[in-house]
């Protein structure tokens, strides 16, 4: 169940992610599974020949995965420079427009009290009868 939800909670990010990423993510991923075989197979062989073939190829396979996390990198670097000039504008509107924030938190604060105080009076909101 927790690989189950590792992967799910993968797949819900990957998703989000504009295709390249999601390219780079998917080689990423099969990059590192295919350098781990390629280690095994180096440790395991005792023909130099074959430990040569097949230390080119994982240098291949690294030097790929490396340009997919790097494409990965640059990505989350734009959209984490997007966030910043977002926040930035949130906070100068928050700074030109203090007192109204302020005075509508007021307001919602008053509403909230109100609502939960007429929630705990039975039969609150209602015109009391009198005969005064």
């Amino acid at each position: 169940q927790g690989a189950l939800r590792s992967r799910w909670s993968w797949y819900k990010r990957w998703r989000g992610l504009p295709e390249p990423i999601q390219q780079a993510e998917i080689a990423r991923h099969d990059l590192g599974i295919r350098i781990w075989r390629l280690v095994k197979q180096i440790r395991i062989t005792s023909d130099e020949d074959e430990k040569f073939r097949l230390t080119e190829q994982l240098s291949q396979a690294v030097s790929e995965k490396f340009d997919a996390e790097q494409a990965i990198r640059e990505c989350r670097l734009a959209w984490l420079e997007e966030r910043i000039k977002q926040l930035q504008a949130e906070l100068k509107q928050r700074k030109e427009h203090r007192e109204q924030i302020i005075e509508g938190e007021v307001e919602r604060y008053l509403e909230g009290r109100l609502r939960q105080f007429q929630r705990k009076r039975p039969g609150a909101g209602a015109a009391p009868d009198r005969d005064d």
